[in-house]
């Protein structure tokens, strides 16, 4: 076995320590991916919305059934798009206050749902939390087109579907009814 001298350590074993402190595989593959997409003509994930930016329309199948466009929206006050998942503990603390701005009139909510499990999952979450705002079934397409990173994801639209604030984590009531009311002086 081959020795350092002047540490008496062997040289495999300083070789080995080394080779640890290279970069995680997860680095590597994260570049990797980007690279392809890239070659490939993909783009990599949207970044946060700009205020003042009008969304894309998007067209989701609806939990209660049927589809649900965001065109319809369009010129009826100020709108909230929520992202969530039952499985999210700020979504769930959030879900109150969701309900009662939508209850009052002060905007239309519209929530859209990350679970994997469909239906089967976020219907009975639905009943027992006593959602009554649309529940849109989303996936992380959906997610990442709207600058999604992290749930709870909410956005608040004037009625031109125009981005006047987002939020990236809990929101309370008071902080909706705030943008909300932004919104509806951007008007």
């Amino acid at each position: 076995m081959a020795t350092d001298k002047t540490t008496g350590r062997d040289f495999r074993s300083v070789h080995n320590r080394r080779r640890r402190r290279r970069r995680p595989p997860g680095v590597a593959l994260l570049t990797l991916g980007l690279a392809l997409s890239l070659l490939a003509g993909c783009a990599p994930p949207a970044g946060p919305l700009e205020v003042g930016a009008e969304i894309t329309p998007f067209t989701l199948d609806q939990l209660a059934g049927g589809e649900f466009s965001s065109r319809d929206l369009r010129g009826d006050g100020p709108v909230v798009i929520n992202f969530w998942a039952t499985w999210c503990g700020p979504c769930i603390h959030e879900i109150p206050a969701l309900r009662e701005v939508n209850r009052h009139g002060a905007a239309r909510v519209v929530s859209i749902n990350l679970d994997r499990g469909g239906p089967a999952v976020i219907q009975p979450f639905v009943d027992e939390h006593d959602i009554d705002y649309p529940v849109l079934l989303g996936d992380l397409d959906v997610f990442t087109t709207y600058g999604g990173s992290t749930i709870p994801y909410t956005l608040i639209l004037d009625d031109e579907m125009r981005l006047v604030q987002s939020f990236r984590a809990l929101v309370s009531q008071h902080t909706l009814e705030r943008a909300i009311a932004k919104a509806r002086a951007a008007d």
